[in-house]
C-alpha cells in the first residue's frame, strides 16, 4: 500500500480561486475539509475521534491567527467539517498535518448568482 503523503492536502482548485478571490476583497470563503484516517487500515475515523481532532485543528488555528472562524459545521460520521472564515485561517487550516483535503463548499455557479 502506497503511503499517505500529509504534507499536502488533496485542494479543489475552485477552493484555491475563491480564496484569491475573498482575498483581493477582504472576504469569507467556505470551505469542505476531510480528515485523515489514523490507521492505514481504517476509510474514515470513528466519529467520535474526529469530533475531537476537528475541535483541535480548529483550536490551533484560532491560536497561530488569532481569531475564529465565523461559522463551524463538524459532521462527524464523514470525519470532515465546514468552515466560513477569513481568508488567513483557511490557508491556514490547509496547512495542518490532519486535513486530506479540501473543497470550495459554494460553487462557482453559486458563488456568481447575487
Amino acid at each position: 500500500m502506497k503511503p499517505v503523503d500529509r504534507s499536502q492536502p488533496n485542494t479543489d482548485p475552485e477552493l484555491i480561486r475563491q480564496l484569491n478571490e475573498a482575498a483581493a476583497a477582504s472576504s469569507s470563503v467556505e470551505a469542505i475539509f476531510r480528515l485523515h484516517p489514523e490507521h492505514p487500515k481504517q476509510v474514515v475515523m470513528n466519529p467520535a475521534r474526529a469530533e475531537e481532532v476537528t475541535h483541535r485543528v480548529i483550536d490551533r488555528v484560532k491560536e497561530q491567527v488569532g481569531y475564529d472562524a465565523c461559522r463551524v459545521n463538524i459532521l462527524p460520521n464523514l470525519a470532515s467539517f465546514i468552515v466560513e472564515a477569513p481568508v488567513t485561517f483557511v490557508r491556514r487550516l490547509l496547512e495542518q498535518p490532519e486535513i486530506a483535503s479540501a473543497m470550495a463548499n459554494k460553487r462557482d455557479y453559486e458563488t456568481n448568482e447575487k
